[in-house]
């Protein structure tokens, strides 16, 4: 069972193991939730409450099946298949359709560094391409989720936690810290109107930056004349900027 914690720094997750003393395989992959959830509150820990059994097929199974689906704000549910005798048999996990957006969406605000109208288009595309039952389940998390994340994005870049300097440490430390910065900045929105007005209204700019990272004799170099010459063929106007060429800096613009 994981029980998440949130100290006012970054997140951490501990986990709860509940062990039978003496257990055989013929008792099942694990002990029955119903006894596991029961051994945790019995110290004093939290755990969530298990939804009574349904048959596997039937029209219940569907309607709980489908409604951890829609729900928002959840990553989802681990279900436990039991035999007639009650030891389970079978887990596996039904993850909701909201929680699959939120990590698209945290990839492309992290990763891919997106933000604004960059952002929205790429979520857009996220939710366009899903299928269209999928699709009706995410009304809701699209009318409350969709602004919010893009807003969010915004702030990262204004208050500098995320730049194009942002190092694949400081991106990681970002993901560590996502649910205590998404606290903070509802926060902010919430406390200052100046800060609402600028979040609703950003888009980055400047120019975009290509770093080629590798040891030496990688091909770093080719490549970066290779794509300086496409770019120029586009009709761009490229920068390439080589920092290990001797002890000047080699510039082509």
């Amino acid at each position: 069972m994981w029980t998440p914690r949130r100290p006012r720094t970054r997140e951490t997750l501990k986990l709860y193991v509940v062990t039978c003393r003496g257990a055989t395989p013929h008792e099942g992959l694990c002990a029955d939730p119903a006894s596991s959830m029961a051994a945790l509150q019995s110290f004093g820990l939290d755990a969530v409450t298990p939804q009574p059994a349904v048959e596997l097929g039937t029209d219940e199974y569907a309607v709980l099946r489908d409604g951890m689906a829609r729900r928002l704000n959840c990553e989802g549910a681990v279900l436990y298949g039991c035999n007639e005798a009650g030891a389970v048999v079978r887990m596996w996990k039904r993850r909701s359709h909201a929680y699959a957006m939120e990590r698209a969406a945290q990839e492309a605000i992290v990763t891919h560094r997106l933000c604004g109208v960059a952002l929205r288009s790429r979520l857009a595309g996220k939710l366009a391409g899903l299928p269209e039952e999928v699709r009706r389940c995410l009304g809701d998390w699209e009318a409350g989720r969709l602004d919010y994340l893009v807003r969010f994005a915004a702030w990262l870049h204004l208050t500098r936690r995320q730049t194009a300097r942002t190092d694949l440490g400081g991106l990681q430390d970002l993901r560590r810290r996502w649910i205590t910065l998404r606290d903070h900045f509802t926060r902010c929105v919430a406390a200052h109107a100046h800060v609402r007005s600028q979040v609703m209204h950003y888009e980055p700019s400047g120019d975009d930056a290509v770093v080629c990272v590798g040891p030496q004799g990688c091909g770093k170099s080719t490549f970066s004349r290779t794509l300086y010459a496409l770019l120029r063929q586009a009709g761009l106007s490229p920068c390439w900027i080589n920092p290990r060429r001797g002890r000047r800096r080699a510039a082509v613009s």
